[in-house]
């Protein structure tokens, strides 16, 4: 099973609106994963000041909230319950395959692989060379994550060096 993070990175704040609205929309594809019984458990990471525990609360998942991108990971892995985790970026949305890929996934993958869910080509480069696409979302065991502890989400990917990649994308929300 998986317990799943949606980390929403620091930053300018848009509006509670546009930005609650983002959050939402990102959570969307979790509701037909925690249906289907592969994510078990989901925890909203965020900045303070954002109204994560509001949003939250209506969704059915647990907050963290600190300012610092590092701390509230750190956090936010501590109190997953399950031996898998995913965590994605804020305002991407993966595709409807997800859910069966990560499946998938969690059946074949040893102890110690990990891997990583890039976003949709953006750019003529990415076009070219898809490989080059962002990270937005990562799987590995629990107990990886937490040896790891104290990183913010680049720094965690490039400590467990994801070798397996998602068939999948992920689409940025607008």
């Amino acid at each position: 099973m998986i317990s799943a993070i949606v980390l929403v990175p620091g930053g300018a704040w848009r509006g509670a609106a546009r930005d609650g609205e983002l959050l939402v929309r990102s959570l969307v594809w979790l509701v037909s994963a925690v249906v289907a019984g592969i994510v078990r458990d989901v925890t909203l990471a965020g900045p303070e000041g954002w109204g994560l525990a509001e949003i939250a609360e209506q969704s059915g998942c647990a907050v963290v909230e600190d300012d610092s991108e590092a701390e509230r990971l750190t956090k936010a892995v501590a109190s997953s319950r399950q031996p898998r985790l995913l965590i994605l970026e804020f305002a991407f949305q993966p595709a409807e395959s997800m859910i069966g890929e990560l499946d998938s996934l969690t059946r074949v993958m040893g102890p110690d692989e990990s891997a990583h869910l890039l976003a949709t080509p953006a750019t003529a480069w990415q076009r070219l060379f898809p490989s080059r696409s962002r990270t937005v979302g990562l799987l590995a065991a629990t107990s990886r994550c937490r040896g790891l502890a104290g990183r913010d989400f680049l720094r965690l990917k490039a400590g467990l060096k994801p070798h397996v990649r998602f068939v999948t994308r992920a689409n940025p929300i607008f």
